[in-house]
């Protein structure tokens, strides 16, 4: 396995940054293999390109190209960063969770592997424990394959509805969101799909 993933680390680092990006996005589909090949990767390697370390604010980026856990800090902390620039009150907890008031919010992030589908996971206890006294939203944060983010804010009532049907895995739920058209839907095993598209570029629901 190992012999693999050094040969493709020197494939990967021959491309070019778009192909790169390509590579990343729909080569590794599932994300248990995607983890698993980086991680290989970076013991292979054993170093970042130009000597960059874990230290100098650019971790996470090896032969150009970005972890899916450090595009989603970026996401997250400009997606906080835009709300409170608009005047809403709202701080970041850790990686995944912030709060505004009395609302817990979890903002999962995924990049678009297939076109037009993003899986995004949170984890099962933390939703659970919050998810209790109805005030826990999520914001399910996509990014496209041409680099622009797009934010879908459900309400606790849509999150109380959903989260009782969503898949699990090792590492948490997971939010299945298709393009269809010009609509957005969550994907609800066995129920059908929910369409979420009113609720992209929502904000007040942290207002409230």
């Amino acid at each position: 396995m190992s012999e693999i993933a050094e040969h493709l680390a020197q494939a990967v680092c021959s491309l070019s940054k778009d192909d790169k990006a390509i590579v990343i996005q729909y080569v590794l589909e599932d994300p248990d293999v995607k983890k698993a090949v980086v991680e290989l990767l970076i013991d292979r390697l054993g170093k970042r390109h130009n000597g960059v370390d874990g230290n100098s604010g650019e971790g996470g980026i090896i032969c150009g190209i970005t972890s899916n856990k450090e595009l989603g800090m970026r996401a997250r902390e400009t997606y906080i960063s835009q709300l409170q620039q608009n005047g809403v009150q709202i701080s970041q907890v850790d990686r995944v969770w912030a709060k505004a008031k009395n609302l817990w919010i979890a903002i999962p992030f995924a990049t678009e592997r297939r076109p037009n589908r993003w899986f995004l996971g949170l984890p099962e206890s933390e939703v659970l424990e919050r998810i209790h006294n109805g005030r826990l939203a999520v914001v399910l944060l996509c990014q496209t394959s041409l680099g622009s983010t797009l934010d879908f804010a459900l309400p606790p009532s849509e999150v109380q509805e959903v989260v009782p049907h969503l898949s699990k895995s090792q590492s948490g739920l997971k939010f299945n969101l298709k393009k269809v058209g010009n609509r957005y839907h969550l994907v609800i095993p066995g129920h059908g799909t929910v369409d979420v598209s009113d609720y992209k570029g929502q904000v007040s629901i942290f207002q409230s």
